[in-house]
């Protein structure tokens, strides 16, 4: 955290030595700069600043350096209220993946996949409105050859759609939509669907068969309780975890699903 010395303003800044030979890490950065600065949406967090200078430490040690400076979410991460809260009930999960998804909205309607969603990736302002942060994974959904469709190996284990994990080309929109299937999941249970979304997953298995029911009975089982999870939303996590990439819901679909409406 930083403040501005004329303004007092607070803001977060990242930063990395600019001799850096982590050309990875650089391309991270760069990415991230280059994606969120053409990005004005309430629910993503706003970059104020991407430039070269001089950090001075306490030792007095002069580094010069790469940084970004960021919107601060004073709120902290989504994952550690779920963590703390044990889980969400379902107005506030739904209060917040209704932010989600209109940030999505914004994102791929700009042509933006941003590949990288996860809890830890949600972020709560000083009100406790969602922004959406780190997009450092983040491209274009026309990907390189103008496909339509993207190649790389990226993500977060866990949070990665089947397509990807098989090394198949995929649509970004469809692995965003199954990543935000995972994190309305982990609102409602506190716990991940699956560890991964392979068949040797034997959790992740049995929605890559079509067995939702089994699927179910699984995690009612580790909740004790047979009416935890409501039909509504039983039904709208069965789309947005689907193997089959055109059977998963638009964004559209997403917002107009009964459990988004239901009491």
């Amino acid at each position: 955290m930083a403040r501005d010395a004329e303004t007092g303003m607070a803001f977060a800044i990242k930063y990395m030595r600019r001799e850096c030979t982590d050309m990875d890490l650089k391309g991270l950065a760069e990415n991230e700069m280059k994606i969120m600065s053409a990005l004005n949406h309430p629910n993503i967090i706003s970059v104020k600043e991407f430039n070269e200078g001089v950090i001075e430490k306490v030792s007095g040690e002069k580094l010069p350096v790469i940084y970004i400076v960021l919107e601060l979410a004073m709120g902290g991460e989504m994952f550690d209220y779920v963590a703390i809260t044990q889980c969400f009930a379902d107005e506030v999960a739904r209060y917040y993946f209704h932010q989600l998804i209109d940030a999505l909205q914004y994102l791929h309607g700009k042509g933006i996949c941003h590949r990288d969603l996860k809890a830890e990736n949600l972020l709560l302002n000083e009100i406790y409105k969602l922004k959406l942060a780190d997009f450092g994974f983040s491209v274009a959904l026309r990907g390189r050859d103008d496909s339509g469709f993207l190649h790389t190996y990226k993500g977060t284990e866990g949070y990665m759609a089947p397509e990807i994990e098989e090394g198949k080309p995929y649509q970004g929109e469809k692995v965003d939509i199954f990543a935000a299937g995972v994190i309305l999941f982990i609102l409602i249970a506190e716990l991940p669907p699956f560890e991964s979304a392979i068949l040797k997953d034997q959790c992740y298995q049995k929605i890559y068969k079509g067995d939702y029911d089994s699927f179910w009975e699984f995690h009612k089982y580790l909740k004790e309780n047979p009416d935890f999870y409501k039909p509504d939303f039983m039904n709208l996590i069965n789309a947005l975890l689907a193997k089959d990439p055109a059977k998963r819901p638009t964004l559209a679909e997403i917002m107009s699903h009964p459990w988004q409406g239901s009491k």
